[in-house]
């Protein structure tokens, strides 16, 4: 499975980072840029499909609060589908919600899951977990198949807790933020089923670089 991302830029081509204040887009309308990321993931597994490709992926999508308080994506999906002449292409999708996103939607958001997984077998996956006391609701209730906990927290005994406690509920565990050694040595640690992160290091000299891979 690979995290499909987008970044939003404004029109003088600036990307637009999740840590500043909320923007507008077409009126605040998240659930139509949902729309368009879920279409491209689709058409890219399709590609793969019909290439006959030995390589058999899906793709994690995080869905914006505002896909969660009608039923318009699930009526949006049905047709979406439809078209492709595939039904069992979205099984590969695994839907991400942030616990505060479903708890204020809980009984869409309920309904919406049931909704995905009886029709098309899609997976869901609770993300930016920093409180081990919303698996019990949103794991148990909504039997989410994977939990994500970013590694960016300080608090590796917390990080640890979500982590056993999820694991505990059958969820399969994924780290993420992971940006050097030492987070991922932890990460293992924990018991984490999988880790996620970019490694990023100042440039190496040409030689030494070529030294290490042929050592390896």
């Amino acid at each position: 499975y690979f995290n499909l991302r987008v970044n939003v830029v404004n029109l003088d081509g600036q990307v637009i980072f999740s840590s500043k204040d909320p923007v507008n887009i077409r009126d605040d309308n998240y659930d139509l840029l949902d729309r368009w990321v879920i279409r491209q993931g689709l058409g890219q597994l399709l590609t793969s499909k019909e290439g006959d490709s030995k390589l058999k992926y899906g793709f994690f999508i995080r869905l914006s609060e505002k896909s969660l308080m009608s039923d318009a994506l699930y009526e949006w999906m049905v047709k979406l589908i439809a078209k492709t002449k595939t039904p069992n292409i979205a099984s590969t999708l695994v839907f991400e919600l942030r616990p505060p996103d479903f708890l204020g939607h809980k009984k869409i958001a309920l309904n919406f899951i049931n909704q995905m997984r009886e029709s098309w077998g899609v997976s869901f996956a609770l993300y930016d977990v920093i409180n081990p006391s919303v698996l019990e609701v949103c794991v148990k209730q909504a039997g989410f198949e994977f939990v994500a906990i970013s590694m960016s927290q300080d608090d590796d005994n917390l990080i640890s807790a979500i982590t056993e406690n999820s694991r505990n509920m059958g969820a399969i565990t994924v780290l993420e933020d992971i940006e050097n050694e030492a987070q991922l040595q932890s990460a293992i640690q924990m018991g984490a089923d999988y880790a996620e992160g970019d490694f990023i290091q100042p440039p190496l000299d040409q030689l030494i670089l070529t030294t290490q891979v042929i050592n390896i």
